[in-house]
Formats: C-alpha cells, sequence, structure tokens
C-alpha cells in the first residue's frame, strides 16, 4: 500500500476554519451507517432553490448525454500532483470546477482513460495521497468526486481506514455513485454495495441498486421489499427490481395474502407508471402480458386488499385503451375484479372509517360525506379531496368552511410570489369547480383579488371576467376591482385585464 500523507499535510490547504465535506459527514453520521434525513452536502439559505444531494449527477446518468470538457486543466492537475505538488494541484480545480457547470461525472471516463494510458509517468504513490488528501480536506463536491475516482485505479482494499471513508462518503446521495466506482474493485464488493443500498434513500439508492447483484435470498427479499422506495421516483429502479428478482415468478409463487405478494405489487405498478415516463417501464419486461395476467389471476382470489385494487386500477387505466387485444383484456378483467361486491363492499367499509378516500373515490364511491369531514379535520392535509366532490350543495358547504378557517398567513405571501401555498391551492380548486354565480364564489373572488399570490390573482381575474361578461357584477365586486387596478403591480396583467 502506498503511503497515506501524515497530519501535517493532511491539514495543508484548509485556508479557513470551515471543515471538509468529510468531516461533516463523518461527525454527523449515526450509529447505524445512516446520514439524518436533513443532512446536505451543499451550502444554500432558506429561500434559495437547489438540486437535491445526487440529482444533477441523477439526471446527467439517465437523461443527459454529457459532453467531455477540455482534459487541458484536469491533467496539468494530475501531473502536479504526481510530482507532489499538492498545493499547485488543488489551485486549479476551482477553474476545473467552477460552480455551477462541470461536474466531475463529466470528466471522469476520459480522465481515468488518460491516467492509465500515462500510469507509467506518474507516481502511484503520490497520486494516492493527493487522492487521499482530498478526499479528507476538500469543501468542494467534485474535488471529493476526484478523490474518489483517483482511488477506482488505486489498490486500497487491504487498508480498513480508507475502506471506512469511502463507505461513510457513500452514506451521502451526492457520492454513493462514485463510492460504488471504488468498492467495484473490492473482493467482497457486492456485500459493500448492498450496505450501501441499504443506507441511502435517494440518487444513491437508484445508483446503488442498478449495481446490486441479487447473489443472495436476503437480497433479493430486500430488493422485492426496498428497491424500488426511493425519495426520487420508484420508476427509476422497477425494471431493473422486477428483472433482477424474477418478478413474474414472484407473482406465480408467492401467497396471495402475503406481504410478498403486496410488495410485487407495489414493483408491478411502479413498472407501468413509468412507461412513457422517464425510464423503461412495462413494455421493456420480456413477460409482460404474463405477468399482468398472473397478477390479475393472484388479486382476483386474495382477500380484499387496497394495495392490490390500485394496481389493479393502475392495470385498468393503462391498457384499457391498448390496441392489442390481449393488452385491452387485461384492463376487462382488472375492471371486473374492481367492480365485484367484495371489493366494493371492502373500499366502502374503508370510506366510512375515513381511510383510502381518494382510492373508494377513483373506484366511484360516494365519499362525500367523508371528505367532508376530513376536510373540516385538517383541510391543509385533506385538501386535495375536494376534487372528488361534485355535489353544488357541498362545495358550497366546504367553501364556507374554508373562507371561515383560511387566514392571512395561508394566502398572502410576498408580493407577486408565482404560486403560493397551501391556502392558494384550495382558493383556486373550489373556484374552479364552483358554478352558478353563487355567494360563496363571489366571497373567494373578493379574497382572490387581494392575494399577492400571481397565480391566483389571474384565476380570479379569469373568471371575474365571465362574471361581467354575464351581467353578474355585484356592487362588492365593482369596488374591488377598482381597488385592484390601483394596487396592481403587474403591468401586464394589469393591461390585459383594464376592461374589467
Amino acid at each position: 500500500m502506498t503511503e497515506k500523507p501524515n497530519d501535517s499535510s493532511a491539514e495543508k490547504g484548509l485556508e479557513d476554519t470551515e471543515k471538509s465535506i468529510y468531516a461533516r459527514i463523518h461527525e454527523a453520521i449515526l450509529p447505524n451507517g445512516e446520514l439524518p434525513a436533513s443532512f446536505s452536502v451543499q451550502h444554500h439559505g432558506p429561500d434559495e432553490i437547489a438540486w437535491a444531494d445526487g440529482a444533477w449527477d441523477g439526471v446527467c446518468c439517465y437523461h443527459n448525454q454529457l459532453e467531455t470538457p477540455d482534459l487541458t486543466l484536469m491533467t496539468q492537475a494530475l501531473r502536479l500532483a504526481a510530482a507532489n505538488d499538492f498545493e499547485q494541484a488543488e489551485a486549479l480545480l476551482p477553474q476545473i470546477f467552477p460552480a455551477g457547470e462541470h461536474s466531475m461525472l463529466a470528466y471522469i471516463a476520459d480522465t481515468l482513460k488518460w491516467i492509465l494510458a500515462h500510469h507509467e509517468e506518474l507516481d502511484a504513490n503520490h497520486m494516492y495521497r493527493f487522492a487521499w488528501h482530498l478526499l479528507l480536506d476538500a469543501r468542494d463536491k467534485e474535488a471529493v468526486k476526484l478523490a474518489l475516482s483517483i482511488m477506482e485505479l488505486i489498490p486500497v482494499e487491504s487498508d480498513e481506514e480508507v475502506r471506512q471513508a469511502v463507505r461513510e462518503l457513500a452514506a451521502s446521495d451526492e457520492f454513493t455513485l462514485f463510492a460504488l466506482f471504488v468498492v467495484s474493485n473490492w473482493k467482497n464488493s457486492n456485500e459493500e454495495i448492498f450496505r450501501m443500498a441499504q443506507r441511502v434513500r435517494g440518487w444513491g439508492r437508484i445508483h446503488a441498486v442498478e449495481r446490486l447483484a441479487p447473489a443472495t435470498g436476503a437480497i433479493r427479499h430486500w430488493l422485492l421489499h426496498e428497491g424500488i422506495d426511493n425519495k426520487v421516483m420508484p420508476e427509476y429502479s422497477a425494471l431493473t427490481v422486477a428483472e433482477k428478482i424474477d418478478l413474474l415468478a414472484v407473482v406465480q409463487t408467492v401467497d396471495r395474502n402475503s406481504e410478498d405478494f403486496i410488495a410485487a405489487g407495489k414493483i408491478l405498478q411502479a413498472l407501468i407508471e413509468s412507461d412513457g415516463g422517464p425510464v423503461a417501464g412495462i413494455e421493456e419486461y420480456e413477460q409482460e402480458e404474463e405477468l399482468v395476467r398472473s397478477y390479475i389471476d393472484k388479486a382476483r382470489l386474495a382477500m380484499p386488499n387496497e394495495n392490490i385494487y390500485r394496481v389493479l386500477r393502475t392495470v385498468k387505466l393503462h391498457y384499457e385503451d391498448d390496441e392489442n387485444e390481449e393488452l385491452h383484456a387485461l384492463a376487462k378483467e382488472a375492471a371486473n375484479v374492481l367492480s365485484s361486491a367484495s371489493c366494493r363492499r371492502y373500499m366502502s367499509r374503508k370510506a366510512e372509517q375515513g381511510e383510502c378516500l381518494r382510492l373508494a373515490s377513483q373506484l366511484g364511491i360516494d365519499c362525500s360525506k367523508e371528505i367532508k369531514a376530513a376536510f373540516r379535520k385538517d383541510w391543509r392535509k385533506h385538501h386535495a379531496m375536494l376534487q372528488f366532490l361534485e355535489n353544488p350543495d357541498d362545495l358550497a358547504e366546504m367553501t364556507d368552511f374554508f373562507l371561515s378557517a383560511v387566514r392571512d398567513e395561508d394566502l398572502l405571501k410576498p408580493l407577486n410570489t408565482l404560486v403560493g401555498g397551501t391556502g392558494n391551492h384550495v382558493h383556486e380548486l373550489l373556484l374552479g369547480k364552483l358554478s352558478g354565480y353563487s355567494p360563496q364564489e363571489e366571497r373567494l373572488l373578493l379574497l382572490g383579488l387581494r392575494t399577492p399570490v400571481v397565480r391566483t390573482r389571474l384565476t380570479t381575474l379569469k373568471r371575474l371576467r365571465i362574471w361581467k361578461e354575464n351581467g353578474k357584477f355585484t356592487d362588492a365586486l365593482r369596488e374591488a376591482v377598482d381597488a385592484w387596478k390601483n394596487s396592481e403591480t403587474e403591468a401586464k396583467m394589469r393591461f390585459e385585464y383594464q376592461d374589467l
């Protein structure tokens, strides 16, 4: 093993008291090897929109064809590092990775090719010491990825200190992908990848699942139950997991009333929902028709379960317009189960208990009473359920309740915020569903005119134009519109609705 830098060289290059990324991760890591859910390697203000950890690299892996930047500065830095001039090598990194531009992912393939092609000219010991220094001390995430990329080419398996540092960095979704590159050369790589997959929840899990071999029963069980569970989209891993565990065989062999069958259905649903989405879906599964039919056949005989019914509804919606007769038949079979007496009784009981209101409504079960109760109990939590109310009296009732419960802080955001919060969403939803020029709708219009959220004001103005064109303006609305004209700060909006 090549020599690691001593303590003084590890501290070299720190120009202020800010901790390195590795130090922050090392201090934050929990006893189970995971990082707290709130941890991020990136510094940004509370109102600043930023990529989630690992998101940029993840999107690039799946969607963007990256062009390799010019390697001149990169190779210059590597030559300096190999010549033991770490200070000058590190000084080039801000130019190699300017903020918001190039990432190590764009460099990695050609950089590793260059190192391999010039390995005889590069001192391996110095290269390793430089990588270890960046790994421990760098405060820029791309510099840490450069360190991991170099370590991919250097045998580090016998050094437990290095292995542990790589594991800890892998606990951050930002670095899991690059840590996977490193451990791929270790003798127990699949066990390491499995541990990594379990310790991350975002893009890191997606990358780890992609590289995880279903070599043991424990791994296959975890893939079945947790492989697609990530904070990004389960669809990213659905096809990968389905193929690795042989989802068709799972569906055909597990007990229809088991948690395994529920988990298999969750993967099937993600497979279907990813079709036409960001990644390949059910159409890429080699035994698509047999898989879906096997699931329906087993679901038909299973005990009533809302998770099964969600999958069957997805099947119905996906295949009901399919031109392939065999696939179209799957939609009919799923619909038959959903319209069965046992399904409707079960979902009605669930709705009466205030549960599964969305699914019950989607299946055509009248849940208006339960939806209204849920909205009254916590309108911020259950506001989306209003979309399933159609009776004008129910909508008027919920509008009255909302107008009595809403507070200024729910609607009055900083001036000209484009999209507001929950209060604005409820306002726009109710305004879109009400009709008949009711007193409730007028009160919503009056409220909408004084809301600084742009979309809510625009929705209000569009509806006001209809009221005016149909001669429904009241004195209160006229006064409110005049006040709005005097206070409106958006010139375009004031110009487009000056006829009100």
